[in-house]
């Protein structure tokens, strides 16, 4: 602004007082006159007084003349407030007396350190905001006469605070001042009018809005990492671009759970290599009738069809339950607490979800009707089932309780049985049977007599799941850890074992006696092999079909954002370990795989392209052929920045410290700031900056990368950037604020610093 380049002058005027005495005292009466005193320096003494007797005394000496002494005229200091750590230049007039000259002895208050030159001076302020002191000067003639005066001076500046919205994140600063800020939770970018203290402009971006840049034509490219995507928009906030971030990939499907729809089909539920989910309809032949992906990094590990035939199943990963109807379309996606995994269907057509830490019951809308924390254990509930009295049980794998719960969610029974609980069916008779992954065992709960019996029989290794073969009433268990499945009457005897792929997981039998099994759970040990396996339970015979291969995008995940000189963008693309190149027109020009989670981006002078990855302690320097330098750093690497001599700073979170490198991957060296930094950048004098999201501060290092000064901001700060005019501007993330250090130095917009100030 016009307003900082105002020079404002502090002037003090010194006035001197000319002493004037007699030229000297008369002499004693007495024989002889004694000679009066000479007077002291000043106007020109008058004679001295007559003596009443003796002779006539000596004449006194002639006094100096007040003409004669040199007097200042003022003392200048510019820049008055100083900017902290900054430089100002003070000045002295003065006046000699005739045929004198002068010399100037200037000293400061301590903290200040002043650089003389004659009558003028270079001043160098302390290192932080509200600090005064006094600049004194000594003007002395060729003669020896020395006049002495001083000015005050301070270090000032001005704190703004901004509100904007929920978790701030990343910040850029426009050619006009105006800093554009992203906010995580909020779903939305703000404009926020320079020394304004206020939100001139909002927009809605996708969902997780994270790192933010504008290109040479003012247009702000904001990166969205919970949506993959990057959005344009001109200032004025008319959009430019839209584009999905990621890349389409064929993967593998594995097969978690399955249910028997009532018409003998089987629905198989999964998940397609951690990227996407899958529902899956097929026909007692092994034909896939209807396919169904479930996008967002979902996990689907059960699965029940309600008396409807609609099908309902668990997605772990995002805490949803996922509700198609029976032709396989997605109607309707329900959050509920906790990580759902168990699902079942009662009379009512209500459905109940275990969720690891709690029971959740739900109406066919997905309204949440009830959720339940006492199952009879210690958090954990893993799964659930209903008997014909629609009577709630569920497994604790914690506590190795099996929880009986009334209709209502009232618990009422709790039955001890083996290790690790997993699995729970109920039989036509209203047996309970459980799975006990962790002492190779099955539970069976019975009530003949009007008490129930827990008996617990061995079976393979580490038991997963277990259903029920509604023609002969046996149970059939899945051994992850022995690649089997068992059959066992009511009475724990085993009828049979049958060998099958790698780690069995979830079970369904239909009702002409055909026991379908997923293989291929990823935490059993061994090579998986991604199937479903289908046995006849009068032969014993089976029939493996491979699993659905699926074109799946994967999300990119962006989080870091530059844009180099040919108005590219390049993105550090967290969710998917690429960094990827994209025309401003939404065209993927290159995906290079850096690293396990790039996160921030930087671009040089000589368009090499530096990424940090705080997950392997690296940063890559990369072009358009790819990788061209790996850096290994330690200490979880976080923001980078260039200098204006192609230097690559970091920020390193785990070890309090920012480090400097060559562009040869050299290190310069290693300084201290605050606790856990997070954010970088670098002004137009090289000076660093950084904002300490562990301590609530910023610092500020010379270009040398010694210390000049911290100050305080807001909670939790993430980002930093600075204006043309080298305003700082900080995003406080902890306490949803924007901090200003308008570092001003004169005119009226001007006001001492005294702490957070609030328009």
């Amino acid at each position: 602004m016009d307003s900082k380049n105002k020079k404002l002058f502090n002037v003090i005027t010194i006035s001197l007082l000319a002493l004037f005495m007699a030229a000297g005292c008369a002499g004693k009466n007495g024989a002889n006159g004694t000679n009066g005193a000479a007077g002291p320096a000043g106007a020109t003494g008058s004679a001295g007084t007559q003596g009443p007797a003796g002779p006539q005394g000596a004449t006194g000496a002639s006094g100096t003349s007040g003409a004669n002494m040199p007097v200042i005229n003022g003392i200048y200091i510019s820049p008055n407030p100083v900017v902290p750590g900054g430089a100002a230049s003070a000045s002295v007039t003065a006046q000699a007396p005739s045929g004198t000259t002068l010399t100037y002895t200037w000293s400061v208050t301590s903290g200040w350190s002043v650089t003389p030159n004659g009558s003028t001076a270079v001043i160098i302020a302390p290192n932080a905001l509200g600090m005064s002191g006094d600049i004194s000067v000594q003007v002395k003639d060729s003669n020896g006469n020395v006049v002495d005066g001083s000015i005050a001076v301070s270090t000032g500046g001005w704190r703004i605070l901004y509100r904007v919205g929920s978790q701030p994140q990343e910040i850029a600063a426009d050619s006009a001042d105006n800093a554009w800020i992203t906010n995580l939770a909020s779903n939305d970018i703000m404009k926020l009018g320079a020394f304004s203290g206020l939100v001139s402009q909002a927009f809605t971006m996708d969902n997780g809005p994270y790192g933010i840049a504008i290109d040479a034509s003012g247009n702000i490219w904001v990166a969205s990492s919970v949506s993959s995507t990057i959005t344009g928009i001109t200032p004025q906030g008319i959009q430019i671009g839209h584009y999905s971030v990621g890349y389409t990939m064929t993967t593998d499907c594995i097969p978690f759970d399955a249910a028997v729809s009532s018409s003998g089909n089987v629905w198989i539920v999964g998940s397609c290599g951690g990227y996407d989910g899958f529902v899956e309809e097929m026909s007692p032949s092994g034909s896939i009738i209807t396919s169904t992906t479930i996008s967002g990094n979902s996990v689907l590990v059960g699965v029940v069809i309600d008396h409807s035939g609609n099908v309902w199943a668990t997605d772990e990963a995002n805490g949803n339950v996922i509700k198609l109807s029976p032709s396989g379309n997605v109607i309707g996606t329900y959050h509920v607490s906790g990580y759902p995994v168990g699902i079942a269907v009662d009379a009512y057509n209500n459905v109940w979800i275990a969720g690891i830490f709690n029971l959740t019951e739900l109406n066919q809308s997905g309204f949440i009707i009830g959720s339940y924390y006492n199952t009879g254990g210690t958090n954990l509930p893993i799964d659930v089932a209903i008997d014909s009295s629609h009577n709630i049980w569920v497994t604790n794998y914690f506590s190795d309780i099996v929880g009986e719960l009334t209709s209502t969610g009232t618990l009422e029974a709790t039955y001890t049985v083996g290790s690790s609980p997993l699995g729970i069916a109920i039989d036509g008779s209203d047996n309970v049977w459980v799975a006990n992954s962790g002492s190779n065992s099955v539970s069976i709960i019975t009530d003949t007599t009007g008490t129930p019996i827990t008996n617990t029989y061995g079976v393979g290794i580490t038991p997963y799941a277990v259903s029920i073969d509604p023609s002969t009433g046996h149970g059939w268990v899945t051994n992850m850890g022995s690649e089997n499945i068992m059959a066992l009457s009511i009475g724990g005897s085993v009828i049979t074992t049958v060998s099958v792929n790698f780690s069995p997981g979830g079970i369904a039998i239909t009702t002409s006696g055909y026991v379908w099994v997923t293989n291929g759970l990823p935490f059993a040990g061994g090579v998986m092999t991604l199937s479903v396996t289908v046995i006849n339970t009068s032969s014993y015979t089976q029939t493996t079909y491979l699993p659905l291969q699926v074109p799946v995008f994967l999300k990119g995940d962006p989080e870091g954002i530059a844009i180099d000189s040919s108005g590219n963008m390049w993105l550090a693309n967290y969710g998917n370990s690429t960094v990827s190149e994209m025309s401003a027109s939404g065209v993927t020009l290159a995906t290079f795989t850096v690293g396990t989670c790039p996160k921030n981006i930087a671009i040089d002078q000589a368009k090499y392209v530096w990424v940090t990855d705080p997950c392997t302690n690296n940063i890559f320097k990369l072009n358009g052929s790819g990788i061209q330098l790996t850096v290994a750093v330690g200490g979880s690497p976080d923001d980078v920045a260039i200098d204006q001599f192609g230097d690559v700073w970091i920020t390193i979170p785990s070890l309090d410290s920012i480090a400097e490198f060559y562009s040869d991957g050299i290190t310069v060296g290693t300084y201290p700031v605050g606790i856990g930094p997070s954010g970088i950048a670098i002004d137009a004098s090289g000076n660093v900056w950084v904002a300490n999201s562990g301590d609530n501060t910023i610092t500020k290092l010379e270009p040398s990368g010694n210390y000049l000064g911290t100050y305080d901001v807001g909670v939790n700060p993430q980002d930093i950037a600075i204006d043309k005019d080298g305003d700082v501007w900080v995003t406080d993330g902890g306490d949803n604020t924007v901090t200003e250090f308008a570092f001003m130095t004169s005119g009226p917009e001007y006001f001492p610093y005294t702490g957070p100030q609030w328009p």
